[in-house]
């Protein structure tokens, strides 16, 4: 019977979150994950999929999460995150204006250095146009209690 307890009461106080997966359709923009990550909690985003983007010919080009290469036309795009490739994921953590993007590809292991809920989405400019979605895996496991500095007693004088 103490063995069932002591196994109980570890499983129930293990920190984290069981994996959650979000789809990722090609025309969305910012998609809310529903996970609040605390300052200090570690995640890991795992993408998989394939979409279809509209090149500047009306091409066809098939992107992984990792995004397309950027061309010379590219130059021109305003995306979310302008150092990363057209159509990949990236996310952010928040949803205030100073929130700043990052790349998440195909992998991406962090630490939340804020709180905020955490947003994904594909590196598109606002009139790109394709077909297909990516799946997110995201696992999430909660910062450790941190303890703050304990106080002194107050000093009391003697007389």
């Amino acid at each position: 019977m103490k063995v069932w307890l002591f196994l109980f009461l570890a499983a129930i106080s293990l920190p984290g979150q069981s994996p959650k997966q979000v789809s990722l359709p090609a025309e969305s923009k910012w998609v809310d994950t529903g996970i609040v990550l605390q300052r200090g909690d570690s995640f890991s985003i795992e993408v998989t999929g394939e979409i279809t983007l509209r090149g500047t010919r009306d091409e066809e080009q098939k992107s992984t999460p990792a995004g397309l290469p950027r061309g010379f036309r590219d130059l021109i795009r305003a995306l979310p995150l302008n150092s990363s490739g057209r159509g990949a994921v990236i996310g952010r953590i928040g949803d205030r204006p100073t929130s700043q993007p990052f790349l998440v590809a195909t992998r991406r292991d962090g630490e939340s250095g804020l709180g905020g809920k955490l947003f994904l989405a594909l590196n598109l400019s606002a009139n790109d146009s394709g077909t297909g979605k990516f799946t997110a895996r995201i696992t999430v496991r909660q910062a450790t209690a941190q303890t703050g500095p304990t106080q002194a007693p107050p000093i009391v004088e003697m007389k």
